[in-house]
Protein backbone atom coordinates (compact mmCIF):
# COMPACT_ATOMS: atom_id res chain seq x y z
CA UNK A 1 0.00 0.00 0.00
CA UNK A 2 0.91 3.57 -0.94
CA UNK A 3 0.03 6.67 1.09
CA UNK A 4 -0.39 9.61 -1.18
CA UNK A 5 -0.79 13.30 0.25
CA UNK A 6 -2.25 16.13 -1.09
CA UNK A 7 -2.59 20.13 0.15
CA UNK A 8 -3.92 22.55 -2.39
CA UNK A 9 -1.35 25.07 -3.27
CA UNK A 10 -2.54 27.58 -2.22
CA UNK A 11 -2.00 25.89 1.39
CA UNK A 12 1.40 25.77 0.82
CA UNK A 13 2.01 29.34 -0.71
CA UNK A 14 -0.17 31.24 1.41
CA UNK A 15 -0.61 31.40 5.17
CA UNK A 16 -4.84 30.97 5.27
CA UNK A 17 -6.40 30.24 8.80
CA UNK A 18 -7.30 26.43 8.97
CA UNK A 19 -4.97 26.05 6.11
CA UNK A 20 -2.74 23.86 7.95
CA UNK A 21 -5.23 20.58 8.38
CA UNK A 22 -6.37 20.87 4.93
CA UNK A 23 -4.62 17.68 3.57
CA UNK A 24 -5.90 15.20 1.28
CA UNK A 25 -4.83 11.30 1.76
CA UNK A 26 -5.17 8.29 -0.39
CA UNK A 27 -3.96 4.66 -0.14
CA UNK A 28 -3.10 3.16 -3.31
CA UNK A 29 -3.11 -0.78 -3.52
CA UNK A 30 -0.18 -2.10 -5.50
CA UNK A 31 -0.15 -5.80 -4.51
CA UNK A 32 -0.93 -6.96 -8.07
CA UNK A 33 1.98 -4.70 -9.14
CA UNK A 34 4.46 -6.17 -6.82
CA UNK A 35 3.57 -9.72 -6.96
CA UNK A 36 3.68 -8.96 -11.13
CA UNK A 37 7.25 -7.89 -10.78
CA UNK A 38 7.97 -10.48 -8.53
CA UNK A 39 6.70 -13.65 -11.20
CA UNK A 40 9.13 -11.29 -14.13
CA UNK A 41 12.39 -11.22 -11.62
CA UNK A 42 11.58 -15.21 -10.27
CA UNK A 43 11.10 -16.14 -14.17
CA UNK A 44 14.55 -14.11 -15.17
CA UNK A 45 16.14 -15.87 -12.32
CA UNK A 46 15.22 -19.23 -13.46
CA UNK A 47 15.93 -18.41 -17.25
CA UNK A 48 18.99 -17.06 -16.25
CA UNK A 49 20.07 -20.37 -14.62
CA UNK A 50 18.88 -22.48 -16.96
CA UNK A 51 20.98 -20.45 -19.48
CA UNK A 52 23.99 -21.11 -17.20
CA UNK A 53 23.50 -24.84 -17.11
CA UNK A 54 23.34 -25.31 -20.82
CA UNK A 55 26.63 -23.55 -21.25
CA UNK A 56 28.68 -25.20 -18.38
CA UNK A 57 27.47 -28.37 -20.04
CA UNK A 58 28.42 -27.67 -23.41
CA UNK A 59 31.65 -26.09 -21.96
CA UNK A 60 32.35 -29.11 -20.20
CA UNK A 61 32.06 -30.83 -23.12
CA UNK A 62 34.34 -29.00 -25.09
CA UNK A 63 36.73 -29.39 -22.65
CA UNK A 64 36.30 -32.77 -22.13
CA UNK A 65 37.34 -32.83 -26.03
CA UNK A 66 39.78 -30.50 -26.38
CA UNK A 67 41.97 -30.30 -23.27
CA UNK A 68 41.54 -33.58 -21.30
CA UNK A 69 41.27 -36.19 -23.83
CA UNK A 70 44.82 -35.07 -25.49
CA UNK A 71 46.78 -34.61 -22.47
CA UNK A 72 45.39 -38.19 -21.68
CA UNK A 73 46.92 -39.51 -25.07
CA UNK A 74 50.17 -37.48 -24.20
CA UNK A 75 50.43 -39.13 -21.01
CA UNK A 76 49.52 -42.74 -22.03
CA UNK A 77 52.24 -42.49 -25.08
CA UNK A 78 54.86 -41.17 -22.03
Amino acid sequence: MNLITFTPQICRNQKLEGCEYLVAYARINNASTVRQTAIYQFSTTIFTCIILATAFIVFSNDTEIIVIKPIKKVVEII
